[in-house]
């Protein structure tokens, strides 16, 4: 998913993408076809090997058809009256979604995705131009992985996940690395995030959200839009609850 944005937003762009993805090709060639036959979405992935989320090639065929359906969108937008092409979309975007559901399922966060959201943060906060190595910052980090492996985790266990957020920062800093910059790989950062499912989005959208609460530096921002993360409002409740809008 690296690359719908390297892409022309449309059937060519499509077309490029499939050639350097000849088996993302063939599977949603094949998707396609069974479905004309009359086959059911969910019967041609279970028959394709594509409905158990603990192996690879479900997030990397979910990440495809989230670029997929992208380009047909796009396409559709400009070109209202293609029959054959919304029938496509149809279809992809009902596989799309029932991969994203049985991802969903596997809720666990793996180290690789908590490391995504450790250098999210960091690449964002960095952006500024320099490195805010407060407590508050600190803070923030430790809170956003903890409550990503355990909601509601108290300050008491928070303390004995230390030296799993140092692994964390450690794997993030190895998987990331640019030996050009000092910052990290911007684009494998961005390509890996755009595999999480919704939900592991929407947590690192309310952390970052938290992170740019009283900062909202146009360079972070920008940072933050590059990443493909929302940011959202962050309100506060007369008991002093947080709630996102």
């Amino acid at each position: 998913m690296l690359g719908f944005d390297l892409y022309r937003n449309d059937l060519s762009g499509l077309e490029a993408y499939f050639k350097q993805r000849p088996n993302i090709r063939r599977i949603h060639g094949e998707l396609l076809i069974a479905v004309d036959k009359g086959q059911s979405v969910k019967e041609y992935l279970k028959e394709a090997g594509l409905f158990n989320p603990k192996k690879p090639n479900v997030k990397i065929m979910f990440g495809a058809l989230v670029d997929i359906t992208g380009f047909y969108k796009k396409f559709i937008k400009s070109n209202k009256s293609v029959p054959i092409i919304r029938k496509d979309y149809k279809t992809s975007v009902e596989a799309m979604k029932i991969l994203e559901s049985l991802l969903v399922e596997q809720a666990e966060w793996t180290d690789e995705e908590l490391a995504v959201l450790y250098c999210l943060l960091v690449e964002i906060e960095w952006a500024a131009g320099e490195m805010n190595k407060s407590t508050d910052f600190k803070n923030l980090v430790i809170r956003s992985i903890t409550s990503a492996i355990k909601l509601n985790m108290s300050d008491e266990e928070r303390s004995e996940y230390a030296e799993k957020i140092m692994q964390i920062q450690t794997l993030g800093e190895n998987l990331y690395a640019n030996d050009d910059t000092e910052t990290g790989d911007l684009l494998k950062i961005r390509f890996d995030y755009n595999f999480l499912t919704s939900p592991k989005k929407d947590h690192i959208s309310k952390c970052v959200s938290m992170l740019m609460d009283n900062n909202k530096h146009p360079k972070k921002v920008e940072m933050a839009k590059f990443f493909g993360v929302s940011i959202m409002n962050v309100n506060y409740d007369s008991d002093g609850y947080i709630f996102f809008t």
